[in-house]
């Protein structure tokens, strides 16, 4: 059985389960070479509501190439996908560094 591996949740996955490749440039190839990032639809929806504003999303089933090739049930779910939007992504959580300076008193004492 040949596998993925999903760059969303870095596993595999069967060849006949639903996934999306998004195409990106390949910075290992100096021409103009895309290469595949597969994702569950899921994770590929979180991703691109977390992109850019000016990244390119998946606003109707004419945007995912081959989408008329898919089983009916995948193309219904794509299609549940996109009419319930984009989540809202979680907030980024980022750790605070530590500063000297903030033990520090300040000059003013």
């Amino acid at each position: 059985m040949q596998t993925q591996r999903l760059s969303s949740r870095r596993q595999k996955i069967p060849k006949s389960e639903l996934r999306i490749a998004l195409l990106k440039d390949n910075y290992l190839s100096e021409g103009s070479d895309k290469m595949k990032e597969w994702y569950h639809p899921d994770c590929l929806f979180l991703k691109l509501a977390r992109a850019r504003k000016t990244t390119k999303r998946i606003d109707e089933p004419l945007d995912v190439q081959g989408f008329y090739d898919l089983k009916t049930e995948d193309q219904d779910r794509i299609k549940a996908l996109i009419a319930k939007g984009y989540p809202k992504p979680p907030p980024v959580k980022r750790k605070r560094k530590a500063t000297a300076d903030s033990d520090a008193p300040s000059p003013s004492q």
